[in-house]
């Protein structure tokens, strides 16, 4: 798990996240506001093209894929 099936040399293993400088605060603000192909899901009032997520589910994604990242992504 925590692989990218479109640019492989990148995933969501932790080396790979230190690697790239994406800290906590970075995961946030990427599943908040997106990046490259992935879309945001934040919240940001002007968007209405699908649900947004509450800050407090933010942090709880961003929990989940750090504590992945930190056990290997295990199946």
């Amino acid at each position: 798990g925590g692989g990218n099936v479109i640019v492989r040399s990148k995933s969501l293993d932790r080396i790979d996240l230190e690697r790239e400088g994406y800290d906590r605060e970075a995961i946030e603000t990427i599943i908040a506001r997106g990046r490259g192909a992935m879309p945001g899901f934040g919240s940001s009032g002007s968007e209405t093209r699908r649900a947004s997520l509450e800050e407090s589910e933010i942090t709880e994604i961003t929990d989940y894929v750090e504590a992945q990242a930190d056990a290997g992504w295990p199946l």
